[in-house]
Formats: C-alpha cells, sequence, structure tokens
C-alpha cells in the first residue's frame, strides 16, 4: 500500500511539475538504493532528483 501512495504521488507531482515551465530542469523519481525484481518499493527506497528537461523521456 505504501509503494502504491508513492507512486501515485511521484505521478503527481511529475505531472504538475510538467505543466509548470519555471526552468530547464523537472523533478523526477529514481531508485535511492538498489531494489530486486519483486520486491515491495518503500518510501525510503525513492527519492527526487532535478534533471535536465531534454532527458526525460516523453
Amino acid at each position: 500500500m505504501v509503494a502504491l501512495t508513492v507512486f501515485l504521488c511521484a505521478v503527481g507531482l511529475a505531472a504538475v511539475e510538467s505543466l509548470t515551465p519555471r526552468s530547464g530542469h523537472i523533478r523526477v523519481v529514481v531508485s535511492a538504493k538498489s531494489i530486486a525484481a519483486g520486491a515491495s518499493v518503500a518510501e525510503q527506497d525513492v527519492a527526487f532528483k532535478d534533471i535536465p528537461r531534454e532527458l526525460v523521456p516523453g
């Protein structure tokens, strides 16, 4: 349940950020550590990082 909440928050933040062209960077969600396939994702397993917009796929 926590993983779903984190994921939905990340998607919402990414959507808001993408609609607000303030700078040449966008905040994305990244893995904060190595996560095994099939493992549950907890809040501490992800982080936000600002990267150049041109590096973010459509």
